[in-house]
């Protein structure tokens, strides 16, 4: 049976200005979050374009849909050089990053694409990723506004099916609005629900992914004496969250991940602040299973995200716009002024995905490409 949860929507607004009338499209997009927050008061919204030397977008998701699209009709005049393969790359890996952070979302992006947006080049790299976070859950869904090209339309079929999502073939900004309003709707879920203990249900050969995203507890060395478990009020060998620094034992955190993994028993949420952590896949089957014993713990509570969404109402404001670089930058020879060039054809998938590879930097923990030397985020140097 099909459930719904909380939705995390981020719009790719992958429109040439010169083509598709923009203040037609945020006027939609205003009706669109206000028709989300009618349905769930706690989905949260993002807006990410392109100006001259890369994207733009928002740091966070923010319930408040009106601010953001004031703040990007400020730079409609800005917008060019879109590149649809960059915009997807850099969403799906601002997602990653929330999903670190936020529990009992689902994940959904949205792209805007007018008969100027650019063709989808390295679309291999992006398959591979987007294969991974599909299990967050993470739907695709896709707008074309007066496009005419059949073979990328082919390709964009196939790519949003990969996350069960749609393209949808549109003659004018009104009806673009108006498959905005149906989407609104919420998308059916049918994995494992988080009541059923996890999130949802990964993939063995995606273990490794989701383990490179999560955080190992750091041990507290000589705590004040007064520091105690906060999941069981017992003293001893304490260690914190990265995040916030809660006190508990390693052992009460893998008791406590059976209610809060994410389909994986050793990795789990933290129970103050939903950051994503892990264990020892051994030690937590070790704990859970008894040949450690201790005292079971059983702090669940149909609560514990409306907890979370009181926590990120606190944390809400007005949401600084980040200027980023683009992670796959076209050349000059691919793209004018943002425009597609009509001459090209279908980009070669070989000769496109040889040279760039998806790869979690070593400082920062954000996923990057190897078309850098250096992480863009924390400056490390990449392998």
């Amino acid at each position: 049976m099909g459930t719904s949860k909380s939705e995390d929507t981020l719009i790719f607004l992958a429109l040439d200005p010169r083509v598709t009338k923009y203040k037609k499209i945020l006027r939609f997009l205003y009706e669109f979050f206000e028709k989300k927050q009618n349905i769930d008061a706690t989905d949260r919204f993002n807006i990410i374009s392109f100006i001259e030397n890369g994207p733009i977008y928002f740091e966070d998701f923010t319930y408040n849909g009106n601010y953001i699209i004031k703040t990007i009709e400020q730079y409609i005049p800005k917008i060019k050089r879109i590149n649809t393969i960059g915009g997807i790359f850099v969403a799906i890996t601002f997602i990653i990053d929330i999903f670190k952070l936020v529990g009992g979302k689902a994940f959904r992006l949205i792209i805007l694409m007018d008969k100027n947006t650019p063709r989808l080049k390295n679309i291999e790299v992006i398959r591979n990723l987007t294969n991974k976070v599909v299990e967050f859950p993470f739907y695709i869904d896709i707008i074309r506004i007066k496009t005419d090209d059949p073979k990328e339309d082919a390709k964009l079929i196939r790519f949003a099916e990969q996350t069960k999502g749609k393209v949808y073939f549109v003659r004018n900004e009104k009806d673009a609005g108006k498959v905005l309003l149906d989407l609104a709707e919420k998308k059916e879920i049918t994995t494992v629900s988080f009541g059923d203990k996890q999130e949802f249900q990964i993939s063995p050969e995606n273990e490794g992914f989701f383990e490179n995203m999560a955080q190992d507890p750091v041990e507290i060395l000589n705590p004040p004496g007064s520091f105690r478990c906060q999941i069981c009020g017992e003293k001893g060998q304490l260690y914190k969250c990265p995040k916030c620094g809660t006190p508990v034992h390693r052992e009460c955190l893998a008791q406590w991940s059976k209610y809060s993994n994410i389909g994986l028993p050793h990795l789990f949420r933290c129970q103050s602040c939903f950051n994503l952590l892990r264990l020892d896949k051994d030690f937590v089957e070790m704990i859970q299973t008894g040949k450690k014993p201790k005292e079971d713990i059983d702090l669940f509570s149909d609560d514990w995200f409306s907890d979370q969404d009181a926590l990120l109402r606190e944390q809400d404001s007005e949401q600084e716009l980040i200027f980023g670089q683009d992670p796959m930058p076209m050349e000059d020879n691919e793209v004018e002024n943002g425009l597609r060039d009509e001459s090209d054809e279908v980009f070669d998938l070989q000769k496109d995905t040889d040279n760039i590879e998806i790869i979690f930097c070593p400082g920062c923990g954000k996923l990057t490409t190897t078309e850098f030397k250096r992480c863009p985020d924390c400056g490390a140097k990449l392998k």
